[in-house]
């Protein structure tokens, strides 16, 4: 992957994605690894890893406050009426 990325010009790439998706409706979930903490844990370090062989910057995603957007919702509502 960082090779791929170094070929397209791209410096620093935006992942990978660390939240342990539980909730199957959970929108984005199919950028992490899944539910599983330690297999997140190693499936992260890998995909660092091979970013930075590649000689790309690797910018891990969401490390906490997944379910923050939920509040932020009832937030622009709130402000919003």
């Amino acid at each position: 992957m960082g090779r791929e990325h170094k070929g397209k010009g791209v410096n620093i790439a935006l992942g990978p994605m660390i939240n342990m998706g539980r909730v199957a409706e959970g929108g984005r979930n199919w950028e992490g690894f899944g539910a599983d903490p330690f297999l997140t844990g190693e499936m992260t370090y890998e995909t660092i890893l091979g970013l930075q062989q590649g000689g790309v910057i690797a910018c891990a995603k969401h490390l906490i406050g997944k379910y923050v957007m939920f509040l932020a919702f009832v937030y622009l509502k709130k402000t919003a009426d």
